[in-house]
């Protein structure tokens, strides 16, 4: 017997977090929030950018061009991560990449997340308090009820976690690709083994 599907109806919101004497203007009247803010939204662009040379890495390129590519054409940025997520796990080819990557790709999809919340949440500046607040919710009836302070430390400790992930990158999938280059210039450019004269006087 096949059970049946659970209803979804509104639920009650959790209790409310801000006193009625607040005072919500939508904006972020703090000048170190507002900086951190501004630097989560722009250096989030440059690392999302970089995550191709991961992809590279999983498809068994030497450069980051055709993945760069790919990665645009993916509209989804939860699509992008699962393909990366699957290549690494399933590819016969990525068998022997370390837990490196599992790593890379996991902290990319937290910060992609967070970086998510501040970027389709509305922000407000309570001026009774001077707290910024962030609205995560889309219900109406709900928003004074999640909406929670987010202060400069919070959106400083994301920036610090992207540059870290920045550096792995580049000690990590950046690094193979170079490595994977080198081979290849090797390749080319080493002597070709000359054919013996009896080789020859056998033609």
């Amino acid at each position: 017997m096949n059970t049946p599907p659970k209803r979804k109806r509104h639920q009650k919101p959790p209790a409310l977090q801000f006193g009625k004497d607040s005072l919500f203007v939508g904006m972020i009247d703090d000048v170190e929030v507002n900086k951190q803010f501004s630097r989560v939204m722009t250096s989030f662009v440059y690392l999302e950018e970089r995550m191709a040379s991961v992809l590279a890495v999983l498809l068994g390129a030497s450069d980051k061009i055709a993945a760069s590519y790919i990665m645009r054409a993916i509209k989804s940025p939860t699509g992008r991560i699962d393909i990366m997520k699957d290549l690494l796990e399933k590819a016969p080819i990525n068998s022997e990449l370390g837990d490196e990557y599992d790593q890379v790709i996991r902290e990319f999809r937290t910060i992609s997340s967070q970086r998510n919340e501040y970027a389709h949440g509305k922000w407000w500046t309570d001026f009774r308090s001077n707290e910024i607040v962030l609205d995560e919710t889309d219900d109406p009836m709900a928003a004074l009820h999640v909406r929670r302070v987010v202060t400069a430390a919070e959106l400083e400790d994301l920036n610090k976690r992207m540059l870290q992930l920045h550096k792995a990158i580049a000690s990590g999938p950046e690094a193979e690709l170079e490595k994977r280059r080198e081979r290849i210039r090797r390749q080319r450019t080493a002597p070709k083994a000359s054919k013996s004269p009896r080789q020859i006087s056998r033609k």
